[in-house]
């Protein structure tokens, strides 16, 4: 049984309340960045694409977010969120990851990448992903307000 697949577009609104607890705690790991409706948004737009993993039950249990980022020099994806239940990930790592390299392949891409935790090492160093750099981030007291354009 496969068990992750990206949504197709006609098939995301149809999805969305089953994977809504995952883009919650997209949202709350976001740090502010991103609201719920901002990723939503961003999938129906088309200008990300919605993943679900699913459990031995046949229901999500894990939503990823990903988008194919355009640099002057070659195209990656990015992977951009994921979350899921406790112990997803058990079992389902090699198909997660070789369907992560076949849809940047098949996208063009020249590889994939993503800021994560230091506890996804785990599960990327065996797959072949080396450690480039680490996110820091500074927070001011007074949140800076975006000016809409």
């Amino acid at each position: 049984m496969q068990r992750v697949f990206v949504v197709r577009p006609g098939d995301v609104v149809a999805m969305l309340p089953s994977v809504m607890p995952y883009l919650e705690k997209m949202k709350r790991w976001a740090g502010g960045r991103r609201t719920v409706d901002d990723i939503v948004k961003r999938i129906l737009n088309l200008e990300c694409n919605l993943w679900v993993t699913l459990g031995l039950d046949g229901k999500a249990n894990g939503a990823i977010i990903t988008k194919v980022e355009e640099y002057p020099e070659m195209r990656l994806l990015h992977i951009l969120h994921a979350a899921g239940e406790a112990g997803q990930m058990a079992g389902l790592e090699d198909e997660l990851y070789a369907a992560y390299d076949a849809f940047a392949k098949f996208n063009h891409c020249s590889g994939v990448e993503f800021i994560g935790r230091p506890g996804w090492k785990k599960y990327v160093e065996p797959r072949g992903y080396k450690l480039k750099s680490v996110s820091y981030e500074k927070r001011f007291e007074q949140p800076q307000m975006v000016q809409p354009a």
